[in-house]
């Protein structure tokens, strides 16, 4: 949806897809990648089959200018989504937002295999972003685990919506 959404906007984005494809194959096939994109009319989508570590040694990383939506879904774990969210907010544009999926509850994580569990633990890195005055967050309880919105409150993410906008006649009210 994200994908699409940018590809009709009259100012187009794309979507920078980082997955190193440990569950499955899938990823792994360029050719089966971007048909799937396609066949759901998108094509503004570059995957990058590799972990966030590898891709922020990458020039592709290098060359990213601001990012407007960060979505975190990768391994559960409170290191690793702390490790993702360090590597993009500071490329975050005012107003942009990082989402963390599976970020309410603590549970078993067993998409690995059985005898790969391990403990889902985003939600210890939610609660420490709570504790952060500068930042908003906000969590929704969707599906089993839910998702968690977070937000600057600094710098220009300050400014009123209005005067960010730039329309003095709003600003007025």
């Amino acid at each position: 949806m994200i994908g699409k959404a940018l590809q009709d906007n009259v100012e187009p984005g794309e979507v920078i897809f980082i997955d190193p494809s440990l569950v499955d194959d899938f990823w792994k096939r360029p050719a089966d990648v971007n048909a799937y994109f396609c066949g759901l009319g998108v094509e503004n989508v570059r995957h990058f089959c590799m972990t966030t570590q590898e891709f922020i040694g990458s020039s592709a990383y290098e060359a990213l200018d601001e990012v407007g939506i960060v979505f975190i879904d990768g391994r559960h774990t409170q290191e690793q989504a702390k490790f993702d969210y360090e590597s993009f907010k500071g490329l975050l544009a005012p107003r942009g937002l990082v989402l963390l999926h599976d970020s309410m509850v603590v549970r078993d994580d067993k998409v690995y295999g059985a005898d790969k569990a391990y403990k889902m633990t985003v939600k210890y890195f939610v609660d420490q972003l709570k504790e952060d005055p500068s930042l908003q967050v906000f969590d929704l309880p969707f599906g089993a685990s839910g998702l968690t919105l977070v937000r600057t409150l600094e710098g220009e993410a300050s400014r009123s919506l209005h005067d960010w906008l730039g329309d003095p006649g709003l600003a007025k009210t």
